[in-house]
């Protein structure tokens, strides 16, 4: 009992009357009963003896007479409940986190305790029809709508005390995910930014932003950092930005040429699978000049024509080169007399066409040469030759020279013709020099 006792105590005897009445605990008489009403307030076997007038006594157990255990046990204590929980992971805002299911073992302590019980976001888990410990885990289990385990201990006694405690906690099992990578620019071959791999995949005229997106799936304790890696021909550099946002932004300067490599971590210790954008390269105009170079290669001559151009008498060749060692060479355009044509590069650094490759850094052409037969007899041949690169930037070479293959034609007149071929007189010649490139200096009488 939790309290006080009280019973009625009648007795009767026809025959000689009652005597007395007496209390006994414990084998002892504690006091006499007046009247009919007793109160029990300590612990014990209680009996009552009525003894009649003539010296019989009758002895009866309180609580058998009741079909009840023969001892009174006084308990005015609830159970005492301990909540071992497993240390957390993280306290954040008043909240308790763990990186996975816990397990739990919450003992239960009274001798008297007549059952117990767990509810797990209500939903019984445990239970203990005696003194013991509850042992369980959340695995299995789903949480509140707020994402939250509300653990509830109920226990009571055989008193009728009883006891409830009660804890809130939150699970974040999930790793977190980069659920977007993009660019802040539109370049050339961006399309989407994941996807890693080795080649370069990436142009940009100008520094770029690379924006990424994080998601933290399920109950979530926050997003934390995201960590990220430069790898460059000057080695790797690893730096974080915070992320809790859900958005982080990677600035990449006017010269950055390499791979960037990430993964995103939450507040609790999860990380998030790796991602890699393909390969970037970003470029000024001012660094474009300096890693890129077009032109012509020409026959050593000492001829000029009529116009002080560079002047051969028979056909040529032209060697024709282009350098990009920064974004690669994408295309490339000329005009060599009577000789057009044009020449891609595919992203995978393939080509078809009269350029062959000198050199490749991954998948970009670095450098090009071919040599074209010139074979236009005329002044002023025009040589023109366009490179694009796979940002867009443009490389440009022209020049002009000519090619004479004919003889001169010389023609001599007199101003009189007499049959028998004798002359008594002076007689005048005209000749006549027929030539493109004619210089008074080339005739000789």
């Amino acid at each position: 009992a939790k309290g006080d006792l009280e019973f009625t105590v009648a007795a009767t005897d026809p025959a000689s009357g009652i005597a007395k009445k007496e209390l006994i605990k414990d084998g002892k008489v504690v006091s006499e009963i007046n009247g009919d009403t007793v109160r029990l307030s300590e612990s014990g076997e209680y009996l009552v003896r009525v003894t009649d007038k003539v010296g019989h006594v009758t002895e009866m157990n309180v609580f058998e007479t009741f079909n009840l255990p023969s001892k009174m046990i006084r308990d005015s204590s609830a159970p005492t409940v301990t909540f071992n929980l497993p240390k957390a992971d993280l306290e954040k805002n008043g909240k308790t986190w763990y990186k996975s299911e816990p397990s739990f073992s919450i003992p239960v302590a009274d001798e008297n305790l007549a059952t117990s019980k767990v509810l797990v976001n209500g939903k019984e888990v445990s239970s203990l029809s005696g003194q013991g410990t509850h042992s369980f885990s959340l695995k299995g289990i789903e949480p509140g709508e707020d994402m939250s385990y509300h653990i509830e201990v109920i226990s009571v006694d055989k008193a009728c005390n009883e006891s409830r405690a009660s804890k809130k906690l939150y699970v974040d099992n999930k790793k977190p995910q980069i659920t977007d990578i993009r660019f802040s620019l539109a370049g050339r071959e961006s399309g989407s930014a994941e996807g890693g791999g080795d080649g370069y995949r990436h142009f940009f005229q100008s520094g770029v932003d690379v924006i990424v997106t994080a998601t933290d799936p399920g109950a979530s304790a926050g997003l934390g950092k995201l960590v990220y890696k430069y790898n460059t021909d000057k080695g790797e550099v690893t730096k974080e930005e915070d992320i809790s946002s859900g958005t982080a932004t990677i600035k990449l300067g006017d010269d950055f040429k390499g791979f960037v490599s990430m993964h995103v971590t939450d507040v609790i210790g999860h990380v998030s699978d790796p991602q890699a954008t393909g390969g970037i390269i970003t470029e000024s105009a001012s660094v474009h000049v300096n890693n890129s170079d077009v032109g012509f290669r020409l026959p050593e001559t000492n001829r000029k024509d009529i116009n002080g151009l560079p002047l051969y008498s028979e056909p040529i060749t032209v060697g024709v080169y282009a350098r990009d060692s920064r974004n690669g060479i994408g295309s490339l355009k000329w005009s060599l007399g009577s000789n057009a044509g044009e020449q891609s590069v595919n992203a995978d650094g393939s080509t078809s066409g009269p350029f062959s490759v000198k050199s490749k850094d991954k998948n970009l052409v670095s450098s090009v040469e071919s040599s074209f037969q010139v074979t236009d007899n005329a002044n002023g041949i025009g040589l023109s030759f366009l490179m694009s690169d796979r940002a867009g930037w443009e490389s440009s070479a022209k020049d002009t020279f000519s090619i004479d293959t004919d003889a001169p034609v010389v023609s001599v007149s007199y101003n009189n013709t007499i049959e028998s071929g004798f002359y008594n007189a002076p007689r005048t010649a005209e000749i006549r020099v027929t030539e493109r490139n004619f210089t008074p200096d080339g005739v000789k009488l």
